[in-house]
């Protein structure tokens, strides 16, 4: 739900910290879990972040463009990336949008920092967004 928007060197560092973490611990196990394919979804994802030619990589330009409302959610304590994300991705709207922070643990916005119960101010913000759009696609 953070909009990566740009690469910040928080993102590469947690990136490759967790290539570590595959390689070496338990990740890849615990992945294993949710894709059938552990392998390719994990290089898939840390390969390209971590490709030097990607640390340019770039969409601010075309976010203007962007005409539907948008959802943000970024942990205040994401270890993939800071709040300036959400920030300049909604600098840059021209429709309507929602900028918020949820304390959570991690970058799992269901997930609040310091436990494992579901973070109910997120959950409750996207349950509101989507009665939102439900509401104006029937007027």
């Amino acid at each position: 739900m953070a909009p990566h928007v740009f690469v910040e060197a928080l993102s590469l560092t947690s990136i490759a910290s967790a290539r570590r973490v595959y390689e070496t611990g338990d990740l890849r196990q615990r992945l294993s879990r949710y894709h059938a394919d552990v392998d390719s979804a994990f290089r898939g994802w840390n390969d390209i972040w971590l490709a030097p030619e990607f640390r340019d990589w770039n969409i601010e330009s075309f976010l203007g463009g962007i005409d539907c409302p948008v959802l943000l959610i970024q942990g205040e304590d994401d270890e993939y990336g800071t709040l300036a994300r959400s920030t300049r991705f909604s600098a840059s709207r021209r429709a309507s949008r929602a900028r918020r922070a949820c304390r959570m643990r991690a970058f799992a916005p269901t997930r609040p920092a310091g436990g494992d119960a579901r973070c109910p101010r997120a959950l409750h913000r996207v349950g509101g967004f989507c009665v939102c759009l439900s509401a104006s696609a029937r007027s």
